[in-house]
């Protein structure tokens, strides 16, 4: 069994605001959370914010035992990278899958099992558990004991969120449907209609977690007990093309598991006491030729659980 690895917590601080009906800030103040910094490489990290137990409202001053970590942003394009040069687990990954190309946009185009493959191969690197969040998770963790609609408070703004505050009006069937881009009482009319670098509204919520109202759907990992009809996922917290209400942190959406859409990313959650899988678990991954290319030939013989923990052994992430 793979021993646990101890994380080291850091205190980070970050901006927080409380918007109105009008969608006009009212408050603004600073917060502060512990999370740790996952290095994927010398120059590319992954921080992980932690987030409290499901009957709790708020992480305490000091480092407690939260229910898990979540990426304090979703996915990079840069992150994203990292990971997929690693040797296949269960799922080859395109480096650049993206529709909307930076190193700071969010990976988008990209199945809810790769977004998996994503998390297995992470997993397997740092030997912490990584997954996908489900979509109680999600919830719990965007709204961070707050009762409103979005965790800014009663409405969004296209001034702290990327979505589509536009009112679109279609005709079908001699009747003519209305989608309003508007929430409350805020402004609209207004769509970026592709998506914004991570984190560059400048203000999270109550947990330092960023982006968690538009910008790209995040892949959710749908509950044991739920079964997903048809090869349904589970998705949360809209996308550029969405409007508010879609945005809600409350709002229930599914898509179909295999598609690679521009509007859907994900973040990843660590969970700190569950011990990452064996290696063992990992006997039937398929290891590529690109991948041989990479390992030492005498190790081939002995199968694929040699060939990747050997790999990944020897990837420290400052090399």
């Amino acid at each position: 069994m793979t021993s646990e690895v101890s994380i080291q917590t850091l205190s980070f601080t970050f901006e927080n605001i409380r918007l109105n009906r009008f969608g006009q800030v009212v408050k603004r103040y600073t917060s502060t959370n512990f999370g740790f910094e996952e290095r994927l490489h010398l120059e590319t990290s992954l921080r992980m914010m932690a987030v409290p137990q499901m009957h709790s409202a708020v992480v305490d001053e000091q480092p407690s035992d939260p229910a898990f970590y979540m990426a304090h942003v979703p996915i990079t394009q840069r992150q994203w990278r990292q990971l997929a040069s690693a040797p296949t687990i269960n799922y080859d990954l395109d480096a650049d899958p993206a529709h909307f190309t930076g190193d700071n946009l969010p990976v988008e185009s990209v199945s809810q099992a790769q977004a998996q493959e994503f998390c297995d191969r992470l997993s397997l690197r740092t030997q912490r558990t990584y997954r996908l969040p489900t979509p109680e998770e999600w919830t719990h963790a965007c709204m961070a004991g707050s009762s409103q609609a979005f965790c800014y408070g009663e409405t969004l703004s296209t001034d702290w969120a990327n979505y589509d505050s536009r009112t679109h009006r279609t005709h079908h069937r001699n009747r003519t449907h209305t989608q309003q881009g508007t929430f409350a009482a805020e402004s609209g009319g207004y769509a970026r209609q592709q998506t914004t670098p991570i984190g560059s509204f400048g203000v999270a919520n109550r947990l330092g977690l960023f982006d968690l109202h538009g910008n790209v759907w995040e892949w959710c990992q749908p509950m044991p007990e739920r079964l997903q009809s048809y090869g349904q996922k589970p998705i949360r917290g809209g996308s550029w093309q969405s409007p508010p209400q879609a945005c809600q942190a409350s709002f229930e959406m599914e898509c179909a598991g295999h598609s690679e859409r521009s509007n859907i990313g994900f973040r990843v959650i660590c969970l700190p006491h569950q011990r990452p899988r064996t290696n063992a678990s990992f006997a039937q991954s398929q290891v590529t030729q690109s991948v041989l290319s990479n390992i030492n030939a005498r190790d081939v013989s002995v199968g694929n659980i040699t060939l990747i923990n050997n790999y990944y052994g020897k990837q420290h992430p400052d090399s």
